[in-house]
């Protein structure tokens, strides 16, 4: 057998003026420097979003966490998103619930980021040096569609079976070489603990 858990890669956000803007992955990678304003949009209310912003407060940048939740990191356990509150206000950070970003364009040498509330629809822009935006994660391209020809089952689950304990139906393409199964962000983007739960019911059946 053959499981793949080889992540995901951001998933890119769908509005206009895209192009402008930086993944989390990508805003963690760059040196910042002390004053640089930055909002931080974040659609999950995952670790990512939350924890992007957080380092780049840590860093001295100017940082305003957009979410579209109720709360920022609204899908982060209780104890950590205790420690990350914390940290983000005594770095001066902004915390501003129940948007989601619309569009962002240039203006002059800066960025004008527009966002929506999402109970009354007004629409505020934010002028600043960066717009960074966590939307999630895709698979990762490549390892799974070459390996799926290969494979008995070609990558096919049966998921009813898989949630009940029971072993996989017979192979699909018995002249496989192996079985091939997906877990994590390399099926879909969600936590670590579904990451954990997938790999926990795949091999107790195999």
């Amino acid at each position: 057998a053959v499981i793949l858990a080889s992540g995901g890669v951001p998933r890119p956000p769908q509005i206009d003026g895209a192009a402008h803007c930086l993944s989390a992955w990508e805003a963690i990678a760059q040196p910042v420097s002390p004053g640089t304003r930055i909002l931080v949009a974040d659609e999950t209310g995952l670790p990512v979003g939350v924890g992007c912003a957080d380092l780049l407060a840590r860093a001295g940048a100017r940082v305003e966490l957009a979410a579209a939740d109720r709360m920022p990191g609204e899908e982060v356990g209780q104890t950590l998103h205790v420690a990350y509150l914390r940290s983000l206000y005594r770095h001066g950070a902004t915390l501003t619930p129940n948007v989601t970003l619309a569009a962002v364009r240039p203006e002059g040498n800066r960025l004008r980021a527009e966002l929506t509330n999402a109970y009354t629809g007004a629409v505020e822009a934010r002028i600043v040096d960066r717009v960074v935006v966590e939307t999630g994660t895709l698979p990762r391209p490549g390892p799974f569609d070459d390996l799926r020809p290969l494979s008995r089952n070609l990558g096919a689950v049966d998921h009813a079976a898989l949630a009940a304990g029971r072993p996989q139906p017979p192979a699909a393409s018995p002249e496989g070489r192996f079985t091939l199964y997906r877990i994590g962000d390399a099926l879909v983007g969600r936590n670590v603990h579904a990451a954990i739960t997938d790999a926990a019911r795949l091999v107790r059946t195999l």
